[in-house]
């Protein structure tokens, strides 16, 4: 490599990270297909399970989670330990960043795939890293913790495999296993890997060990199987593993026993999908939609450009003996994936995620024509620019931040003293010891309107502490005002008084539904968003975060910006709390 590539790429890794590190919200996914679901196991703090994660439809396998933030979040407590300063409740910030740099992390993986794939292909691997490297498909989606990134990893490493299987004459195991364990993280895998499977056993063939390759092969992806479906099956509580209680010894395992029955994840998720009624759920879109929408969103020029270069190249590749079925596998991923994807009536951006890298191998496979042009990167990189900009800082932005707050304003309470007029007020510390009320019952009440659900493991409130005196409910009531309203009329506002500047204090109003206890209530929602009118309360701003941008209400913002000198700030997400008429 030379000098002037390191420092350019050098620059692009520090671009990746600061957009992993930033507070953009893609999809609902990116959080409850993982962090979600893995902190609760992991760190024991209160989380929303959802339904795909449920022992009722157990359509998710469990065990890539695990890996991917589940580990994380585990080496994120030995290390806390280990320096003396693991608290009980980890701060929100410490979550988000431990989960983004796993997810970091994971990128410099495929950067190192398509390096090595260009080694063995003959290829300079200075375009198709710096493609990699520069588009937001690697910037923004790849990490953050999607299961479409990680089905986008294992696609990469497949490929490897299946080069080092025909150059090295390598062992099937290692394809079988990743093939296997791609299925299992994505049934939509099937389709990415599809015409590497093809390849190798024309590979398999043409080298004269075809019956050998596929035993070896075939052993890979039972033993992967074998692996996903017990985890599963543990996970989900179908199986139980029966041992005696006794001391340990080697002889003891031949006691050991499994009762229950198998959990296959992949069937049941493939069973869902298969139900149009199900789609309808998440939303049905015209057959078209990839194709014409969201590949176009996610590659840019690159999109168009690449059409171009597989039709210029096929003569070239078609020359080159050894690596030119690698230009037909790479070409018939993207186009097999698109077709099978394109039936489905569910179709999101983020399902082309894995297309990036052999999409871009096609592009640069023939680097003698002007593929590198300087217009066609000007554009490329005008275009990942601002879409990484947009849905890595701007997109549902306030969330991230707003749990944080959320966090220590529900779970840094110490010393609470009931005052004169009937309310509670509490003093606000950092974050992580526990929580001293001085016995009263308190709880928080936080209502999410018109945001991506709130993902609640960054709240991380214990566990253990529910039941104990104090309480944080959060409710997401998404876009529906009737939903709002009901809510909020059912809570009891707190007073408005000055405190003491300093002194961090909150306040708690007798709750209605249970005498005796407290209650204060916070409301999260866009700026853009009117509030309803409840007899007896009002909204105070105590937070506000900027940008936030739903691109399902901009017209709300733009009608809005007419009125105001400063639209800028209607590109925010509000915190409000809810008091009484009372005024002290």
């Amino acid at each position: 490599m030379g000098k002037g590539f390191v420092v350019v790429y050098v620059v692009l890794l520090w671009l990746r990270w600061m957009m992993a590190s930033l507070p953009g919200y893609i999809h609902p996914d990116e959080f409850f297909q993982s962090p979600e679901i893995t902190a609760r196991a992991v760190l024991k703090v209160d989380t929303m399970i959802p339904w795909e994660f449920q022992s009722d439809h157990a359509a998710r396998s469990i065990l890539i989670p695990f890996l991917t933030t589940g580990l994380p979040f585990w080496l994120m407590t030995l290390v806390q330990r280990w320096m003396e300063v693991a608290t009980e409740v980890p701060q929100a910030l410490t979550l988000f960043l431990v989960e983004r740099s796993a997810s970091f992390g994971l990128t410099l993986v495929t950067d190192y795939v398509v390096y090595q794939i260009c080694q063995r292909m003959g290829k300079d691997h200075t375009l198709p890293l710096l493609f990699v490297a520069t588009s937001q498909v690697t910037l923004v989606y790849n990490t953050r913790p999607f299961s479409n990134a990680i089905e986008a990893l294992v696609l990469s490493l497949s490929l490897l495999s299946l080069v080092r299987y025909d150059q090295l004459r390598s062992s099937a195991f290692e394809l079988g296993c990743l093939l296997c364990a791609g299925i299992f993280t994505r049934i939509t895998f099937f389709l990415y890997g599809f015409p590497i499977g093809l390849a190798f056993l024309y590979l398999a063939k043409r080298q004269g060990r075809l019956v050998q390759s596929m035993v070896v092969f075939l052993l890979g992806a039972s033993m992967v199987a074998g692996v996903m479906v017990v985890a599963d099956s543990l996970y989900y509580g179908s199986l139980a593993v029966v041992w005696p209680m006794q001391p340990f010894q080697p002889s003891s395992l031949l006691s050991l026993r499994w009762e229950g029955e198998l959990t296959w994840t992949v069937w049941n998720n493939l069973m869902y999908n298969l139900k149009v009624e199900n789609l309808a759920l998440h939303g049905l879109h015209p057959r078209y939609t990839h194709i014409l929408v969201n590949f176009p969103l996610l590659f840019g020029p690159l999109a168009v450009m690449a059409i171009w270069a597989f039709v210029a190249s096929m003569n070239k590749a078609r020359e080159e003996e050894s690596p030119g079925y690698l230009f037909y596998v790479m070409a018939g991923i993207v186009v097999n994936a698109m077709i099978g994807l394109s039936l489905m009536p569910h179709q999101e951006a983020r399902f082309l995620v894995p297309m990036l890298v052999p999409l871009v191998m096609v592009y640069t496979w023939d680097q003698d024509s002007s593929i590198g042009s300087l217009p066609f990167m000007l554009l490329w990189c005008a275009f990942n620019l601002i879409t990484s900009f947009i849905f890595g800082n701007v997109h549902q932005a306030g969330i991230v931040p707003t749990m944080s707050f959320v966090q220590r304003q529900s779970m840094g309470i110490n010393g609470c003293e009931l005052l004169d007029s009937g309310y509670l007020t509490c003093d606000l510390a950092p974050v992580g010891g526990p929580i001293v009320s001085n016995g009263f019952n308190l709880t928080t009440h936080v209502i999410f309107h018109k945001t991506y659900m709130p993902p609640q493991h960054l709240l991380a409130f214990p566990l253990a502490w529910k039941d104990g005196p104090v309480k944080v409910s959060i409710e997401d009531v998404a876009g529906d005002k009737s939903k709002l309203y009901d809510a909020l009329k059912d809570r009891q506002g707190i007073t408005y008084r000055k405190h003491d500047k300093d002194r961090l204090q909150v306040e708690f109003a007798s709750s209605k539904e249970s005498p005796g206890a407290y209650e204060r209530t916070i409301l999260v929602c866009p700026n853009v968003t009117p509030l309803p009118d409840i007899p007896g309360q009002r909204y105070m701003l105590i937070s506000s975060y900027t940008p936030h941008v739903n691109f399902d209400h901009l017209g709300d913002m733009f009608e809005l910006a007419k009125k105001y000198d400063s639209p800028i700030n209607l590109a925010s997400l509000n915190v409000f709390a809810i008091l009484s008429d009372d005024d002290e």
